[in-house]
């Protein structure tokens, strides 16, 4: 073991920095300081600005900082601090490109900066530092180094070690794991190789005790990425110095860690045998015996063996009745009532299912009523079923089980679908479509626009992948760098119908500014579409980005607070074509364009996006007539003011589908990929986002993984189509073909209907519909991507043109037969 004396405590390193800035206060100096660990450091800076008597500013690095010196520059715009120190170098995703700069403008800093500047690094950016910037590095002649002592690595190491053990044994943490629980992150890959790098040069030659904790921390780390053989491994290295001094409750905690890397790579044997092993090593310890049969319950459930099931269950039952456990009792009775469902017993379901709902855990109140629901389908009972089901999709969380959360709605889908209850059951589907896409069960969406991924309960929300995988996080990054700049107030995006401009506005821009900051303020997103009441409507989006219960100011006064709250605010007026169709009287629309002068010309930290469709572009020049101000007196449509969107290059179609396919573990083969993207290419300049998403769920839906089993465009597209007019309902079915139909004219372009316009043309078709009807079909085909508004008019959404040539048939037989019943017609259809 390396001696304590060798090592320079942080406290004294810390006063050796301390010394540093102020003995430099006033002119400028580099102070490189490393630590490997982000919670000792902010143990280390927190006691430094406690310690020191010069005003530090902290300056925090965003993933896209690309320039040290201009990020610097805008911290100090307002205020000159005695001295800085910056930080977030390790979440820099431009490390290479900003030391390169930085080393290449260093006399910049020397002549602006009078003041000391301490640059925060772990030891990775700070060999990158002295390769990528030796000049810059060579003003600070050596570096301060922040690094546990030999005794805070143990106990870190033995803490670590005593949680995972009191993960399942269940008991109270120790003081000396409290106090010492924060030296790193164990979940960060980089943090923990530190970690382990620090144990192996200071305990080379230490007791098994502490390899086998070591071990069981390794595995620890590798069943958290998702690596389940290479946790397997190091778990049983531990197991065998356990099993060695016969340490039973050791040994059953690591049978336990097994036997759910087992079930998370899909062994169901190898966790079935780990979990029964566990069993046999707690026979004393009822509680713990009774939380591992639940475990080994939940392993029978998903390998549908119901007859164990239920004897696990029992079992577990009575151990956890004699322990008093209350809610792991609900547990038990969920897993009895699955196994009596799948037996045929419904009316034994419903006794024990209710039972299950007297718990607090959300996941097993909501699976206890998906039990329930299936129970009343099953005594055809389908209005309690759906009840039950409401109230889980209501109170549910998805984030802590997203599986179950989907077959929630499935089964509500299909419970509405059968009580012909239509627009509701395609709303529903919609939703479990979105859920899905955001936790990568499926790989595409569909016609619907991207959502920002989601993770289970603890891991942050992303970006969505293909926004970061084309070239659309590109234009996410030049959206960011306009807003960036003072003087781009406005920024007006437009693009073609199904381009993705709502996309990567909600799954690209919004989620990659929340906690970003800007000219030295925190960035507040807010985005909205809705306009109906728009006043009402923005301040309802502006208390959710503030998480406040309501506005109660006036929308500018609010926005005037949000300036002295240090935020830099950017509403993103989406679809802003809605606004024409909510707001068609002249006056109203004078109302926002004057509120929207005001935001731009009098309130000098918010910024606007305005985002519609290109073929409404004209319409915001009507703007220039009801505002004076010189804001909006300038050209709106200038190509500075302008961001266009197009589509997707082919490479960048080729880099989502494998992106979004990887993630949903659905592969496709290389050359399948290129095929679909050559077939989407073929008839445009590039590849539509929308078409690429209608096609991929085609794909997945029906699992064409090979070049063998693909079909053209055209067909795949046609099952799209036919799939949504099948949501309308098998009665409805030819209503709805026939509505699509009159959305066609000879020429098999695509003319726009008012509704009345529509339910006149099926009368005379002899189709009597009642609007109710007429409603939720054209709802649905609107939600399906395959009709858009327009003002008060409707029309077949472009990519579906081609389409209409398959009515081609039905329209020349229409044609010559004027007076013939509308059931004759649909007889001599082709399509």
């Amino acid at each position: 073991m390396r001696n304590e004396t060798e090592v320079q405590t942080w406290e004294d390193a810390l006063s050796d920095m301390i010394w540093t800035i102020e003995a430099s206060e006033g002119e400028f100096s580099l102070i490189l300081a490393a630590c490997n660990y982000a919670e000792l450091g902010k143990r280390v800076l927190k006691r430094l600005h406690k310690a020191c008597s010069l005003y530090i500013q902290e300056v925090r690095l965003g993933p896209e900082t690309t320039n040290l010196y201009h990020t610097l520059s805008q911290a100090v715009e307002n205020k000159t601090p005695d001295a800085i120190i910056v930080m977030g170098f390790d979440t820099c995703d431009h490390l290479d490109e900003l030391f390169g700069a930085a080393n290449q403008t260093r006399e910049e800093f020397r002549r602006a900066f009078s003041f000391p500047l301490i640059l925060w690094l772990n030891d990775e950016a700070l060999i990158k530092l002295m390769r990528l910037a030796p000049d810059l590095e060579n003003w600070s002649g050596s570096y301060v180094r922040f690094e546990p002592s030999d005794q805070e690595l143990q106990e870190a190491l033995q803490g670590y070690a005593a949680q995972l053990f009191r993960e399942i044994l269940g008991e109270k943490k120790t003081e000396s794991f409290e106090r010492n629980r924060f030296l790193c992150d164990l979940s960060d890959t980089q943090e923990f190789q530190f970690f382990l790098k620090d144990l192996e040069n200071r305990y080379s030659d230490s007791d098994s005790e502490l390899k086998a904790n070591l071990y069981l921390l390794q595995g620890g780390h590798e069943q958290h990425n998702e690596k389940w053989d290479s946790a397997i491994c190091f778990y049983e290295k531990s197991l065998s110095f356990w099993q060695k001094i016969s340490a039973s409750e050791h040994q059953g905690v690591l049978f336990c860690f097994m036997a759910r890397c087992h079930e998370g790579k899909g062994d169901s044997e190898g966790a079935k045998s780990g979990f029964q092993k566990c069993m046999e090593c707690f026979e004393s310890r009822g509680e713990v015996l009774a939380k591992c049969a639940c475990e080994l319950c939940g392993v029978l459930e998903r390998s549908e063996e119901w007859e164990e099931l239920g004897k696990v269950a029992e079992k577990a039952l009575t151990q956890n009745q004699t322990c008093g456990n209350t809610a792991e009792c609900a547990n038990c009775y969920r897993f009895l009532a699955e196994a009596a469902l799948n037996k045929g017993k419904p009316k034994k379901v419903l006794d024990l299912a209710e039972k299950a709902l007297d718990t607090h855990s959300p996941e097993i109140r909501d699976n206890a009523r998906l039990i329930l629901a299936k129970a009343h389908r099953c005594l055809n009972e389908p209005e309690k079923a759906i009840a039950y089901l409401e109230k889980a999709k209501k109170q549910g969380e998805p984030d802590l089980n997203p599986q179950l959360y989907s077959d929630i709605l499935l089964l509500l889908h299909d419970l509405y679908f059968e009580q012909k209850r239509y627009l509701e059951a395609f709303r529903i589907k919609q939703d479990r479509y979105v859920l899905e896409y955001q936790f990568g069960f499926r790989a595409f969406i569909g016609a619907g626009r991207l959502k920002p991924r989601r993770q289970t309960r603890n891991k942050k929300g992303d970006i969505a992948q293909e926004i970061q995988a084309s070239g659309r996080w590109t234009d996410v990054k030049k959206l960011m760098h306009r807003l960036e700049n003072s003087k781009d107030k406005l920024i007006v995006l437009h693009g073609q119908s199904g381009v993705g401009k709502s996309s990567i506005l909600e799954a690209g821009l919004e989620p990659a500014l929340k906690g970003k900051r800007i000219q030295g303020r925190s960035v507040l997103p807010v985005l909205m579409r809705s306009y109906v009441n728009w006043m009402t409507e923005l301040k309802l989006r502006l208390s959710e980005a503030l998480k406040i219960s309501e506005v109660s100011e006036e929308i500018l006064d609010e926005l005037k607070k949000n300036d002295e709250r240090n935020f830099l605010t950017v509403l993103i007026f989406d679809q802003f074509e809605e606004f024409l169709f909510a707001n068609p009287n002249p006056g109203d629309r004078e109302k926002f364009y004057g509120f929207l002068n005001d935001c731009l010309d009098k309130i000098s930290f918010v910024k606007v996006i305005l985002s519609l469709r290109e073929d409404y572009l004209h319409y915001l020049l009507e703007s220039e007539g009801f505002v004076e101000a010189n804001i909006m007196d300038r050209d709106i449509l200038a190509r500075k003011i302008r961001y266009p969107l197009g589509n997707f290059t082919k490479n960048d179609a080729k880099e989502v589908i494998l992106s979004l396919t990887q993630r949903s573990q659905f592969r496709l083969e290389d050359q399948l990929i290129d095929n679909i993207v050559d077939d989407l290419a073929k008839d445009s300049k590039g590849v539509r986002p929308i078409e690429l998403q209608i096609v991929g769920t085609r794909i997945e839906e029906k699992t064409i993984d090979s070049l063998e089993k693909y079909r053209p465009k055209e067909e795949l597209i046609s099952d799209f189509l036919e799939e949504a007019v099948g949501d309308c309902g098998m009665e409805n079915k030819d209503a709805a073909n026939l509505i699509l139909y009159l959305l066609t004219d000879e020429n098999f372009t695509r003319p726009l209907k008012t509704r009345a316009e529509i339910k006149n043309e099926l009368k005379r078709l002899w189709l009597e519909i009642d609007t109710h009807q007429l409603d939720f079909i054209l709802k649905i085909l609107l939600g399906s991507g395959l009709i858009f508004r327009w003002c008060s008019k409707t029309g077949l959404a472009p990519i579906f043109t081609k389409l209409i040539q398959r009515v081609k048939k039905f329209s020349s037989t229409f044609r010559t037969l004027p007076f013939r019943s509308y059931n004759h017609v649909m007889e001599c259809r082709d399509w």
